[in-house]
């Protein structure tokens, strides 16, 4: 339910804190014996991932990194403090502090892994010698071996059209103070430029992977210095050293930049520490096959429609992404805050109708956008009024859209009248009337029921009306994927071009408005 391009699926399925211990952690290290030239011998995996004693992992934090948080111009002793997201803090540091100093490089088949203190030494590596590494200096801050993994697995890339393709990967992840496993990916370490990506619509060495792909994350394993755990899965290896004695399949380390392209990522590139933008980014990779981040997981977050806008609910919208945008002002370690702030002003440009009525800026050019709102005024623009007739080419009494007679129970062509003037948003969760398994288990909260609530079942649902990816869905029955005319508002690709553009304008700048560079 946001405004992003790749989708990142199967997180939510896995339980990273394993599931059973494993004992065989024994495999073939590929390393030649110091004064042999082979074979291998072998060795505990463990062994990789050094403890939080390590002088080496220690030194890099006080003094490398002390500089690197010094440059970015961030709080030094959030680093070493034990006040809320302190610890958090120190994630995020360390992972972007990685990514600029460790240079991801490519090698074919399996290759002799490098220990931290060799990735540091060389300032390169593949997936699994920076996740070693990441995860050793994660540990060496005093971030608990309880909330640190190292996942040894596969990522399955889904595009939407032909075969799947299924790479090995090693990456790591991090329980955060709230209690939710992230996913601090290797690959994304890799700096792609966001022009870069913008333009670039394959995934080499995979050039029928286009964007709209799915990206799926299958753990086979999971360890840190102490334990490894083995996680249930139909056709998983049974040993460590099954999934690890064999030639690995690689994939280019550019695909991890456009899995995180989100709406996030190219809104503050280019105004925010890298530390922060890359844990702002790692809100978004969840669950149903879908880019979704804490707000969209109702299993542990439940729903509210405040919180997508949807159902017509602009106005009390706008009062909880400010509420959330406060919060982060108060205190800007509360990423938390203004990732959901974020996810708001995204689903408000993608699921409400204010694109299709508002002034639109340079609209026939890649960048073109709607002029972002004021959220004190959503509709203060708009000469004449917003209206849904057949006028407007949003003619809600038409008969096109469905409504929900379970809650509203006058004539359908009514339906103009009742929201005329106002901004709109699809219907969703009512009762009665779910168009997935996912609707279905969601409800309305009960203190949005009040006497004016029936009017909201007059209301298109979501799925008719919401420009929330690059083409239009099945269920979609608002704009056309067939539209050639840059100009015409009733283009999907367009629309779809100028909300996410507008909401990018917006995350920008909110986010300058509510960062206290001193904090």
């Amino acid at each position: 339910m946001c405004l992003h391009h790749p989708l990142i699926g199967g997180t939510a399925r896995w339980n990273w804190d394993g599931d059973r211990i494993v004992f065989d952690t024994v495999f073939p290290s590929g390393r030649p014996p110091v004064g042999r030239s082979r074979p291998s011998y072998r060795m505990d995996i463990r062994e990789y991932v050094v403890s939080q004693n390590n002088a080496m992992m220690k030194a890099t934090l006080h003094e490398d990194i002390v500089a690197f948080i010094a440059e970015q111009r961030l709080d030094p002793q959030r680093f070493t403090g034990r006040s809320p997201y302190d610890f958090d803090f120190r994630a995020n540091v360390i992972a972007a502090f990685v990514s600029q100093r460790i240079q991801y490089q490519a090698t074919h088949g399996r290759d002799p892994w490098q220990f931290p203190e060799e990735t540091l030494f060389l300032k390169r590596g593949d997936c699994e010698d920076i996740a070693f590494l990441l995860a050793s200096l994660l540990l060496a801050s005093g971030i608990s071996g309880y909330n640190v993994r190292v996942a040894l697995g596969k990522v399955v890339v889904h595009p939407p059209t032909g075969r799947s393709h299924v790479f090995d990967h090693m990456w790591v992840m991090y329980k955060c103070e709230a209690g939710h496993w992230l996913l601090l990916e290797p690959l994304h370490l890799k700096q792609v430029p966001h022009k870069e990506l913008a333009h670039r619509r394959t995934l080499s060495p995979t050039p029928d992977c286009v964007a709209g792909q799915r990206v799926e994350y299958k753990p086979s394993f999971l360890f840190n210095d102490e334990h490894v755990w083995i996680v249930d899965r139909e056709g998983g290896p049974e040993r460590v050293s099954d999934a690890v004695n064999r030639a690995w399949v690689r994939i280019n380390p550019r695909f991890a930049g456009e899995v995180h392209q989100t709406i996030i990522n190219a809104a503050l590139s280019s105004v925010a520490p890298d530390a922060v933008v890359q844990a702002l980014n790692r809100h978004f990779s969840r669950i149903f096959g879908q880019t979704v981040d804490d707000v969209d997981n109702f299993i542990t977050h439940g729903y509210d429609p405040r919180d997508h806008f949807d159902n017509g609910f602009i106005t009390e919208g706008w009062a909880v992404v400010q509420k959330r945008l406060e919060a982060f002002k108060g205190n800007n370690q509360d990423l938390d805050s203004f990732a959901y702030a974020a996810h708001g002003i995204a689903d408000f440009y993608a699921h409400s109708s204010y694109a299709h009525f508002a002034d639109l800026e340079n609209p026939a050019d890649d960048g073109g956008l709607a002029k972002p709102c004021d959220p004190a005024n959503p509709i203060g623009a708009f000469v004449p009024p917003p209206a849904y007739d057949g006028a407007s080419h949003f003619d809600l009494g038409s008969g096109k859209f469905s409504i929900n007679p379970h809650v509203y129970k006058g004539p359908q062509q009514s339906a103009p009248n009742v929201w005329k003037g106002q901004l709109i948003s699809g219907r969703y969760a009512q009762a009665r009337d779910s168009h997935s398994a996912i609707e279905a288990a969601t409800f309305i909260p009960k203190e949005l029921i009040d006497k004016t609530f029936p009017n909201r079942g007059a209301l298109p649902h979501h799925n008719e009306i919401a420009v929330d990816s690059e083409l239009a869905g099945k269920g979609h029955l608002l704009y056309a994927n067939d539209v050639q005319d840059r100009l015409s508002r009733l283009s999907y690709q367009n629309q779809f071009r100028w909300r996410k553009n507008g909401a990018i304008a917006h995350v920008k700048q909110a986010f300058l408005d509510n960062w206290i560079k001193d904090q």
